[in-house]
């Protein structure tokens, strides 16, 4: 497939969508990999974010109209870009362990704003900040500026439908991907050092609080009780978030976020592991709390990369496996969104995140 988007052909379709979902179950056999809110509630956070920002802005009602692309895009830096060609480099792009980079900035009290600066000149600058300690700041900021210029090519109405399809298309993707790493900065054991409980006893929570309790949620309730939340939070949140900077809040999401580890591990020390059910109730306030509260940042993001005229009209173009996109600043020249081949082994296990 070229970058020009392809006719739609049902066959053709199953054929493409074939490796993604072997690349899927290859990556689920192979070991406890920490995906955040496991691949369900990355899902809810993106489509409840899709719901909120359709409703807040007219152009943004593709968001609606995609909402399911939405929420499987969010998996893909999981489920797809942790294969064993690209693993190295995808995966510290998926946590902050603030603690390290606060030592860091404390020890450099002349460096003003270290987060802002960008990639290069941050791993320059602070040298004794390893890339294991986290990049998820930079990868939401770089796909963040790469969606904005396929906004910008989409707001142009000499572009050909064709043409329009295939950035539509690129569109959803790098917006489902900002999603995930959104996701991944709303969730306690991302945004810290002690990831796994390591520091403090409690080793293996992190699999346990976001895989095997999100998944003990019953059909609809976790999914219902993201949208109700962020329902209620919006109004209150969109405005005290107007205008304020892209670095500015995703600071605030993942400072929250650090701010309820406390709680998250003194629950795994009073109730312990065996009993998923009832560890759920206990942590539901909060789990409910943070899959809310991302999508609304989520929304806030999306919402002011949309205003394009969106052509729904035969519009058929899903990618199931998108093709990696490495960290850095986007290119002139960004890479097809054509389907990355399948992996022919699975990717490492990650148990710490």
């Amino acid at each position: 497939m070229t970058r020009e988007t392809a006719r739609f052909d049902p066959r053709a379709s199953l054929r493409t969508l074939a490796p993604a979902f072997a690349l899927a179950l290859a990556l689920i056999a192979s070991g406890p990999d920490a995906f955040a809110w496991g691949r369900r509630g990355h899902a809810a956070i993106a489509e409840t974010a899709a719901m909120i920002a359709a409703d807040r802005k007219p152009g943004a009602a593709v968001l609606r109209d995609r909402a399911f692309d939405l929420g499987y895009y969010a998996n893909v830096p999981d489920l797809v870009w942790k294969g064993p060609e690209t693993y190295e480099t995808e995966r510290t792009n998926h946590f902050m362990d603030l603690e390290i980079f606060a030592r860091a900035f404390k020890a450099r009290p002349d460096e003003r704003k270290p987060y802002e600066l960008d990639r290069a000149a941050f791993e320059a600058r602070f040298p004794e900040i390893e890339r294991k300690a986290g990049r998820a700041y930079w990868r939401v900021r770089e796909l963040t500026d790469r969606l904005g210029a396929i906004s910008t090519e989409l707001r142009d109405p000499a572009l050909s439908r064709e043409k329009r399809h295939q950035r539509q298309a690129e569109w959803l993707v790098v917006a489902g991907a900002i999603g995930h790493y959104v996701g991944d900065l709303c969730q306690p054991l991302h945004v810290t050092e002690n990831h796994d409980g390591q520091l403090t006893g409690q080793k293996g929570i992190h699999v346990f609080f976001e895989n095997a309790v999100v998944n003990d949620y019953p059909p609809g309730e976790l999914e219902h009780s993201i949208g109700r939340e962020a329902k209620l939070r919006a109004p209150a949140f969109f405005k005290r978030s107007a205008g304020k900077p892209l670095q500015t809040l995703l600071e605030e999401l993942t400072e929250s976020s650090n701010r309820n580890l406390g709680e998250l591990l003194r629950i795994d020390k009073r109730l312990g592991r065996k009993n998923v059910s009832k560890a759920r109730a206990a942590y539901a306030r909060m789990q409910i709390e943070r899959m809310a509260l991302g999508s609304l940042y989520l929304a806030e993001i999306w919402t002011r990369a949309t205003g394009w005229p969106y052509d729904g009209e035969k519009f058929f173009t899903f990618i199931p496996a998108p093709a990696f996109l490495p960290p850095g600043p986007p290119s002139a020249d960004p890479p097809a969104m054509d389907p990355a081949p399948a992996a022919s082994t699975p990717a490492p296990s990650a148990p710490s995140k």
